[in-house]
């Protein structure tokens, strides 16, 4: 039989979906598979990491978990060191190339795990990850710009720009990171000061990502030197933060399309892909040190602002500066 596009067999392999060979003189075609997970090359059995139950092949959560290491068996898109040297462990797990065919019996990890739903707020979306048994993955991320240029952290206020402060990082924090106001050194005669200053706590804290994903990233910002501005000159000198979190969505699940699972027994991480069909990033600027006597950073929030989204200058954000 000619091997054509969509035709299966024991020596070669499976070409495409639906996996189906095109029909010899005197033979009936096969019915289409059950499950879409079978595989393709012993049609009785499912794809490794999945478990036939009641003629359907559900998902194994831990195979597929996106911090897993490869064996002969999975085509990962994310393990081993390089894995564990990656900042974005949910970007990666979602950006995983795939040309849609089986190779050699080989299948692949469902470890990009879709996230798309209404959140109220910035924060509600940016301490969120993937459940730990997935991997733990947070929805947070770090992006940089142009030349690798980091864009997310903290920044000082000089002169009316923005400059960032690299000895921080938001994923330092070991804890909710609590806003401040911050008020300057005390002066008496003689100009002389008295202590550095006082901070008064404003606000609700800032919740943090939690979980194994966040804790590895803590790790190795650690091991940078990273932290969190702690002293009220610290604050002073770089009060404003810029965090950034993603929103992955999968395409549809169908029995032409076997590259999406859908878990409808779970109460979360539902939604499971080879690849991420799209990703979508959201962005806060957010002054959480104020500064007594001086005016503060207006936020600029992505999710809540909807007009906001798009290219995020932050030498325009600069001048919407306004006292709140």
């Amino acid at each position: 039989m000619t091997l054509d596009r969509g035709c299966c067999s024991t020596e070669t392999g499976c070409m495409a979906p639906p996996y189906v060979c095109p029909p010899t003189i005197g033979v009936t075609p096969p019915s289409p598979p059950s499950s879409p997970y079978l595989d393709p090359l012993q049609p009785a059995q499912c794809q490794k990491g999945f478990t036939k139950l009641g003629g359907r092949c559900v998902i194994d959560p831990v195979f597929h978990t996106c911090a897993r290491s490869a064996n002969g068996s999975v085509m990962s898109s994310a393990s081993g060191a390089d894995f564990d040297t990656f900042l974005n462990p949910k970007l990666k797990c979602c950006m995983g190339e795939y040309d849609g065919t089986f190779i050699g019996g080989a299948h692949y990890k469902f470890d990009c795990i879709e996230n798309v739903k209404s959140y109220p707020d910035f924060d509600q979306l940016w301490d969120k990850s993937d459940l730990d048994v997935n991997g733990g993955a947070p929805y947070a991320v770090t992006l940089s710009g142009f030349a690798s240029k980091p864009v997310t952290g903290f920044y000082a206020l000089e002169s009316g720009n923005l400059r960032r402060c690299g000895e921080f990082s938001e994923f330092a924090a070991n804890g909710p990171i609590q806003p401040y106001r911050v008020d300057g050194p005390q002066t008496v005669v003689q100009q002389n000061k008295v202590g550095e200053g006082v901070k008064v706590p404003v606000g609700s804290p800032i919740p943090i990502p939690t979980g194994a994903g966040f804790s590895s990233i803590r790790s190795k910002v650690l091991g940078q030197g990273k932290r969190i501005p702690e002293t009220v000159q610290e604050m002073r000198r770089c009060p404003v933060l810029v965090r950034a979190a993603m929103l992955i969505n999968c395409k549809p699940s169908s029995s032409s399309n076997p590259n999406t699972y859908v878990d409808n027994t779970a109460s979360t991480d539902k939604v499971r892909c080879i690849s991420g069909a799209s990703v979508q990033f959201q962005i806060q600027l957010r002054q959480v040190y104020e500064i007594t006597g001086q005016a503060t950073l207006k936020t600029v929030d992505t999710l809540v602002n909807s007009g906001a989204q798009g290219t995020l200058s932050i030498e325009q954000i600069l001048k919407t500066r306004v006292d709140q």
